[in-house]
């Protein structure tokens, strides 16, 4: 603000940097930047799988818009700190430390070691409920649909495993899911 300005030049700077549309539209165009790059990424990585080399790009952008809507959801758990530690004791930042632990997996992959755990047992099905997981910890279990396999994925699923490279989440990447929220 330059020395000097008046009140209502004060108000229109204030007014353009805070403008709730202005960083709903930033949000969006970053969000769909990371949906693309996820969906592509589903393509790219997964030309051997026999569902995944028939999808459509809209399809591919579908898939990757139901795994972001999940994460954002276990964001919002995770700012209301229920994931975890039992009784709202979690962490705050519970997905970024489960990045770190993503090499403690079988897998190796964030995706696949840490999400898709998490999503299909500890979320769909409540077997973390009692915070028994070594690496999850405690997971509520809500009884939604967000977390049960939709019919593309349950064939997906049926036709083999989906690789998606950590690159895709990387917090420190601020084109990857992580590194957007």
């Amino acid at each position: 603000i330059p020395d000097g300005a008046r009140l209502a030049d004060i108000s229109r700077l204030w007014h353009e940097k805070f403008s709730v549309e202005r960083v709903t539209t930033r949000f969006y165009k970053e969000y769909a930047s990371v949906r693309d790059r996820m969906a592509d990424t589903l393509l790219k990585h997964n030309q051997d799988h026999p569902v995944i080399q028939q999808m459509a790009n809209d399809e591919a952008r579908a898939w990757a818009t139901r795994q972001m809507g999940r994460v954002l959801f276990l964001w919002f758990l995770q700012a209301k700190r229920w994931l975890g530690e039992a009784g709202g004791k979690g962490s705050q930042t519970y997905l970024l430390d489960l990045w770190g632990k993503r090499l403690e997996t079988r897998q190796k992959e964030y995706f696949k070691g840490i999400l898709e755990p998490l999503f299909f047992e500890a979320m769909a099905t409540g077997s973390s409920s009692g915070g028994e997981d070594p690496v999850l910890g405690y997971v509520p279990y809500l009884n939604g649909g967000l977390f049960r396999r939709n019919p593309q994925e349950d064939e997906i699923n049926d036709k083999g495993d989906v690789s998606m490279p950590d690159e895709v989440f990387d917090p420190g990447d601020q084109n990857s899911l992580l590194g957007l929220l």
